[in-house]
């Protein structure tokens, strides 16, 4: 019985002097992040490959090189994405910005603004077809989301 005593004993001693260990880990993992943000897709959307459907999203960007990728997590449920960084730009705008096209209940994400960073990702460039299509008035619309910062 002291043998199991002495040797729960150091387990849990164990577990005690790791747990400090695994959560500076978790907070180094967390402070290196670029960006982290939140926002709502309105609709089923299309970016870069991924299908999302409409909800609450987090995001989450731990490098700005142009091989890495963007983390996207449903808030509910379990739809989750790697979105990678493909072309990049100088920021569009002051604020972390969605831009996506919608047309019926399908959206298209078309660039990612993200002001804090000073840069835009473009994942569809609109044609000029589209543009003069939006500006008529035909069905379809342009939409800017905001991303929360976290």
């Amino acid at each position: 019985m002291r043998r199991w005593l002495s040797r729960f004993h150091l387990a849990n001693v164990a577990v005690v002097l790791a747990a400090p260990g695994l959560l500076a880990s978790a907070v180094h993992a967390q402070s290196t992040m670029r960006f982290v943000g939140s926002f709502t897709l309105p609709c089923e959307a299309s970016w870069a490959g991924a299908v999302l459907p409409a909800g609450d999203y987090t995001m989450k960007l731990a490098s700005l090189s142009k091989d890495s990728f963007i983390r996207v997590d449903a808030v509910r449920g379990n739809a989750s994405a790697y979105i990678p960084q493909w072309s990049t730009a100088d920021k569009a705008g002051d604020k972390n910005v969605i831009f996506l096209t919608v047309s019926g209940k399908r959206c298209v994400v078309r660039a990612l603004n993200l002001a804090d960073l000073d840069m835009e990702i473009i994942y569809k460039p609109i044609s000029r077809e589209e543009m003069a299509s939006l500006e008529s008035g035909k069905p379809g619309r342009m939409l800017a989301l905001v991303v929360a910062k976290h």
